[in-house]
């Protein structure tokens, strides 16, 4: 990340997780993340560096690694490119000369000699400037060589910032370049050695700032602060920075706050997907979708697409955190909110929009503990209220749920090992005819009148009465369907399946056979998660921890 000063706006670049890597840019404006789309676009990358000059007013990127991680056997690709931002647009630059493709590198920008610095990454010890047309190699002797060190640079005393990394094992030592060499700083207190930790200087309080990293064993969840002299520990007493390591963070100076964004975690593991700032004292988060396995079902009545749950990363004292959180996409953005009572927090249940009733209705799943629920709510985009029906499910997760708009039922079916399926009218939970397999995916056909189902061997649907056999499921055998939806204007059921090879794909049911959707050579599918119909934009919405729309 890196803030653009004559925009306002914290930039963010690429970046992934053990499956991909990405090649999105967005802005954090102070209240909201947004994506933008630029004509031209660098490469899908991780383990990048940027950094953005204020005099030419662009957002320097250079280098970074990609692995096609679908593609079983695929070597990393490290990159050498250099590329600027403008605000508008991308453009590559070829320079005469470039520093040898890497990854892990840091870079900043020298505001005293108007220059932006890189130094390390898995080529080595290299310092390279950037004076927007050529990179020129500086300094032959410095710190060792490293990688996934934290740098930032100090612009009340003119010195760029270095700690820790990877260098043989994990450093912890602290060094400062003043233009024309690196001088080892002795600080009587330090940070523990470490790798993975992000860093920015924080022209209000004259300090470099920095959060997090991994140490031999686990992620860190301090800050520390650089004056000078010495580190100080400033972690702070409020609620706390979850721990983290290879996250990203800049200063907002607009608003007088850092910004911190996403990381890893092993814990789940996962790639976390929250947003947090400081004001100089504590660390206050402000944005956190839940990472996966939350449920999601279009309003009709209010034209939102409701979210509920999934896993997240707020409390390290149990095993796998999960969220309560409510959330509501509006075709443009998702916002949270706040009901005086929410379910209790949860992963893996179902969420179904009845349009007789207006509500949207959610039962079961996992609670942090991961005990199965059996629980009932409703929600009235207001609220969420919990009904006691006199007959229920058994408690479960990851069952399949839909809207029969025909019956004016919710049909939920089966869940984790079970075959049974269940209709919800409001005010009761009724037993109906099991289905002959287990399914673990339905949606309702609006045109054909049929809850459609799938499971590892078939393909059924369901009139309200009789299961019917539809054929094989879509894939190969042995594949998963891990999201459905319906797209009533084009009258196809769609699948999101992931298979065997670890390669995800897309299918659509026409209501006699499964056709997968071939995309264009570099085109990107996701990986499954909760799917819904978004009535506003008129395109499938598929989330689990990215959101996605199809377009056919």
């Amino acid at each position: 990340m890196a803030w653009d000063s004559q925009r306002q706006r914290v930039l963010m670049f690429g970046g992934g997780n053990s499956s991909f890597a990405e090649a999105e840019l967005w802005e954090w404006d102070g209240v909201s993340w947004t994506e933008r789309h630029p004509a031209v676009s660098p490469s899908k990358r991780q383990n990048h560096a940027m950094a953005y000059d204020p005099v030419r007013h662009r957002l320097v990127l250079f280098g970074g690694q990609h692995r096609d991680f679908v593609t079983v056997g695929s070597p990393i690709l490290f990159l050498g490119d250099t590329w600027e931002f403008d605000g508008l647009n991308w453009l590559q630059r070829s320079p005469v000369v470039s520093p040898s493709s890497r990854s892990g590198h840091q870079m900043a920008y020298d505001s005293a000699r108007q220059r932006v610095v890189l130094f390390g990454g898995s080529s080595g010890a290299e310092t390279w400037e950037w004076d927007g047309t050529n990179w020129s190699q500086r300094a032959a002797s410095g710190p060792p060589a490293r990688a996934f060190h934290a740098m930032a640079y100090d612009s009340s005393r003119s010195r760029l910032v270095l700690m820790g990394g990877l260098s043989g094992g994990i450093v912890g030592d602290t060094w400062e370049w003043d233009g024309t060499a690196w001088l080892q700083r002795h600080p009587t207190t330090t940070p523990s050695p470490r790798w993975g930790a992000a860093m920015a200087f924080d022209p209000l309080r004259a300090r470099i700032v920095m959060s997090g990293g991994r140490d031999g064993t686990s992620e860190l969840g301090d800050t520390w602060e650089w004056d000078g002299t010495n580190w100080v520990d400033e972690s702070g007493t409020g609620a706390g920075l979850q721990s983290r390591d290879r996250h990203a963070m800049a200063f907002d100076e607009a608003r007088g706050r850092m910004v911190l964004f996403g990381g890893y975690h092993e814990r789940i593991p996962a790639t976390l997907a929250d947003t947090w700032e400081r004001n100089g004292v504590d660390w206050v988060q402000r944005l956190a979708l839940p990472l996966g396995a939350g449920a999601i079902a279009f309003d009709q009545a209010r034209s939102r697409i409701v979210l509920f749950g999934g896993f997240t990363v707020t409390d390290v004292n149990v095993a796998e955190p999960c969220s309560d959180a409510t959330w509501e996409w509006d075709g443009q953005r998702w916002a949270q909110r706040f009901p005086v009572t929410s379910p209790v927090a949860r992963r893996g249940s179902s969420l179904t929009y009845d349009s007789v009733r207006h509500r949207t209705v959610l039962f079961g799943g996992v609670d942090a503990a991961n005990t199965p629920l059996a629980d009932t709510w409703e929600w009235d985009g207001s609220e969420w209220v919990q009904s006691f029906p006199a007959t229920s499910p058994s408690a479960r997760r990851s069952q399949a749920a839909a809207f029969d708009e025909a019956r004016g039922r919710v049909v939920l079916v089966g869940g984790w090992t079970l075959s049974d399926v269940w209709e919800w009218d409001g005010t009761n939970w009724l037993a109906r005819p099991a289905p002959p397999e287990l399914l673990i995916s339905a949606s309702w056909d609006s045109v054909r009148q049929r809850t459609v189902a799938t499971g590892a061997n078939g393909t059924w649907e369901w009139d309200g009465s009789t299961w019917l056999a539809r054929g094989a499921s879509p894939g190969a055998p042995g594949d998963h369907v891990w999201g459905l939806g319906y797209d009533p204007i084009r009258r196809r059921t769609v699948a999101s399946v992931f298979t065997t090879s670890l390669s995800p794909q897309t299918w659509e049911w026409d209501g006699n056979s499964w056709v997968r959707r071939s995309v264009a050579v570099g085109v990107a599918e996701p990986n499954g998660g909760s799917m819904a119909w978004d009535g506003v934009q008129q395109r499938l919405m598929m989330f689990d921890v990215d959101t996605w729309f199809f377009e056919p």
